[in-house]
Order: structure tokens, then sequence, then C-alpha cells
């Protein structure tokens, strides 16, 4: 018998990495630190076409889902 999820840890590791393969999800998660050494980074892991459906923030602690929104043809830069 194998223990896919054992009681008493966090499921982190099931939900992010193994869950999203198995369904062809491609995930780009942002790593937040609060340190102002600390760069933002991204962890990516795409689907088998090379898209990412899921957008997460891993912020200490817990993860947000970001909501990608299409910017108007007309971009601050121009203004």
């Amino acid at each position: 018998q194998e223990i896919v999820d054992p009681m008493g840890r966090d499921a982190e590791t099931l939900v992010c990495d193994i869950l999203p393969k198995q369904l062809n999800i491609g995930v780009r998660l942002w790593l937040l630190d609060r340190r102002d050494s600390v760069e933002l980074t991204n962890v990516d892991a795409p689907d088998d076409d090379g898209n990412f459906q899921v957008h997460m923030m891993f912020k200490p602690g817990h993860y947000d889902l970001l909501y990608l929104r299409k910017l108007p043809p007309t971009s601050f830069a121009n203004r």
C-alpha cells in the first residue's frame, strides 16, 4: 500500500506539484519574500503545451490565487 498524503503533514506538495501535473494544468507560482534584499521570483510548471492556466502567489504562511486581466490596448507608457 502506498500513502499519498500522510496524516499530520501539509498537502502543499500534493496540491502545488502533483495535482497540476496529473490534470495537465500549467501553474506559475510567484514567491513573495518580505526582505528587501530578495527579489520577486517565480517557479513555472507549464502544461504540455507550455501554457499556464493558474497563477498563484506564495506569501510566507499562505497562498493567494492571482486573476489575470487583459490590459486595454493603450498602455500607461504611451500617456
